[in-house]
Formats: C-alpha cells, sequence, structure tokens
C-alpha cells in the first residue's frame, strides 16, 4: 500500500513501506514487518489458545501489544518522514503528492491490533 502517492505525470514516485528498506532508521519497512508479524504470531495464539497454561495469557497478550507497538512505532515515525519526502518531491516536480493511504491502514491495524493484545490482558479466561 503506497505512503505516498503522486500525479499522473511522475509515475515512478509512489513509495510503499517496503521501500523503505534501510534498517539503520526507524521507518524500516523491516521493522514494520518485524512488529506485524509479532503481533500476528501472538494474536493467533491468543485465539487458538495453543499450548495454554495458567501463565500464558498474561505473556502472549503482553507480546501482542509489544509488536503493536513497534507498528505503532514505525508508523508514527514515518508520518514526520513522509511529510519531508513530500516536501522535498513537491520542490523537485511541483505539486500533486500527498499522503497515501498505507500509512493510515498501518497505523489503524497497530492500533486494533493493540486493543485486541489488551483485551486479553484484562480480560476473563
Amino acid at each position: 500500500m503506497p505512503w505516498i502517492t503522486a500525479p499522473a505525470a511522475v509515475a515512478s514516485v509512489p513509495y510503499r513501506a517496503i521501500d523503505a528498506t534501510d534498517p539503520s532508521v526507524l521507518h524500516s519497512g523491516y521493522y514494520l514487518l518485524l512488529g506485524g508479524g509479532i503481533a500476528a504470531a501472538f494474536g493467533l495464539r491468543m485465539l487458538f489458545r495453543i499450548g495454554w497454561s495458567v501463565n500464558l495469557p498474561k505473556l502472549v497478550a503482553i507480546g501482542a501489544i509489544a509488536g503493536s507497538v513497534l507498528v505503532i512505532a514505525v508508523e508514527a515515525v514515518a508520518y514526520g518522514w513522509i511529510n519531508d519526502q513530500i516536501t522535498a518531491y513537491s520542490a523537485d516536480y511541483g505539486s500533486g503528492f500527498a499522503m497515501g493511504y498505507g500509512l493510515y491502514v498501518g497505523l489503524g491495524a497497530g492500533v486494533v491490533s493493540a486493543l485486541g493484545g489488551l483485551m486479553g490482558l484484562i480480560g476473563r479466561r
């Protein structure tokens, strides 16, 4: 999903999270995949109660929340970086660049995942 959308005259500029592959910065797509993978793995474990024991529910819920927090952090850092990129692209290519919907979808997914982990942490067993 695109993080930056461009006018039709500049087709090579649309930017997606997976295009950010520099692991030295937090807005890297690798960290987004890592956080999403952690949240999904722990969330599925909560959902299907795989290998469930007495103390495991809290640990699994905390793991889901941790993965979600990483996703939210990457999206929040990427928001500022994308604004800078839009400004730079607009200076080079002209107007028409905008924030893509991929950033908002990722942020929403992180929030929903964190709420699911929180519900698992404070909910009844």
